[in-house]
């Protein structure tokens, strides 16, 4: 295997980064990968139901190999899947993890893959494990030689974390823009917006004109046309973090990411700022698109769940701020303490919140608001 050149590193992680924001291939970004490692082929599996999006790519391997192997069932007799399928985001599986002999004496080998062209060895990685969607990769060494060195191996640790937070991003941007606009104000809710801002940090509505600041979230502000929050470092901050989905660079990875403040002491907000899914599509715009920043203020979803509980199931106000303390997940004791009543108290308390929410345990109660609450 030929010298690392710490280009070709970077140009890889490049490319991660851009096929998450739209912008590059995977099936390239694959092939690059499967060349920096020194192996015949790398498949990445996504599936995410939320959004009925899934994703097979193996750019490398022989189609009806990729179709016999999903639609004819093969991969329910993968004796690989079980290491992969249960081990930790990020972490490296390898055949070790199943037994060299064990999956070359299996039915799926002897009968499937020893024809496939693609040999035994193999890297592979969750990227994405969230409720039902996941998303993994998975490097193949080829027939003739059948190994992946520890070199190949280290290079794939190096790159694995940049595709776990692209795999992150693209799904965000999927879920995004099935839920808000994503130029302008996605007002889906009064707790969850979305807006579009140039690498100034200037809000973009789908018209090009300047937002109102009545619009804006709790503790942002505009101060000459572009955004900033509540104290310096915090806007240096945001300005990073916009800068960072914008840019080309090698110096501005990974991009996206998110802060969080309390402006008021009514709860976090959260920024999390991704890089435009496409900034080609933004050029009728007075300003092109640098990042969309998904602000979720907490606080402001605690308050609406907390009206709700009062006006829906006439909660008195200490039973809504006692069941908004159960939703937590940790008891009865532990919520009575953060609100330093007595257990006594919020046993007479939780009595009541089960009679009038027609509920008999705290875990109905849980599943009750769990919309609201997450």
């Amino acid at each position: 295997m030929r010298t690392l050149e710490h280009a070709d590193l970077l140009g890889v992680i490049d490319e991660i980064y851009a096929a998450a924001a739209g912008q590059w291939d995977w099936q390239d970004v694959l092939v690059r990968l499967s060349d920096l490692c020194g192996v015949e082929n790398a498949a990445m599996v996504v599936v995410d139901p939320e959004t009925a999006f899934s994703s097979v790519l193996t750019p490398r391997a022989d189609p009806e190999v990729v179709r016999a192997y999903e639609q004819d069932g093969w991969w329910m007799r993968d004796p690989t899947v079980p290491a992969t399928s249960g081990a930790p985001v990020g972490k490296i599986t390898s055949l070790k993890d199943t037994g060299r002999e064990a999956f070359l004496s299996s039915t799926f080998h002897n009968e499937f893959w020893a024809t496939s062209g693609l040999g035994a060895e193999r890297l592979a990685s969750n990227l994405l494990r969230q409720g039902a969607g996941f998303a993994s990769i998975v490097l193949q060494a080829g027939q003739r030689t059948d190994e992946i060195d520890d070199e190949a191996a280290a290079r794939f640790a190096v790159v694995l974390p940049h595709l776990v937070r692209a795999v992150e991003i693209e799904q965000r941007m999927r879920r995004l823009s099935m839920q808000t606009l994503l130029l302008g104000v996605g007002a889906g809710r009064p707790d969850a917006v979305t807006l579009a801002v140039d690498i100034r940090a200037r809000p973009i509505t789908d018209l090009g004109q300047p937002l109102d600041e009545a619009h804006l979230p709790r503790g942002m502000r505009l101060h000459a046309g572009r955004l900033v929050l509540p104290t310096t470092a915090l806007t240096g901050q945001l300005d990073q973090l916009i800068a960072g989905c914008a840019a080309l660079g090698p110096a501005a990875r990974p991009r996206g990411g998110e802060i969080s403040f309390d402006p008021d002491g009514r709860g976090q907000v959260v920024v999390e700022a991704l890089p435009c899914p496409d900034p080609t599509q933004t050029a009728a715009l007075l300003r092109p698109v640098a990042a969309l920043l998904v602000v979720t203020d907490h606080g402001a979803r605690q308050e609406a769940l907390k009206r709700r509980m009062q006006e829906e199931f006439r909660l008195t106000p200490a039973e809504s701020t006692l069941c908004l303390e159960i939703l937590r997940g940790d008891g009865r004791d532990a919520a009575a303490a953060r609100l330093g009543i007595s257990v006594s108290t919020a046993r007479t308390h939780l009595s009541r919140i089960f009679e009038k929410t027609g509920t008999n345990r705290q875990a109905e109660l849980v599943r009750l608001f769990a919309a609201e609450r997450d």
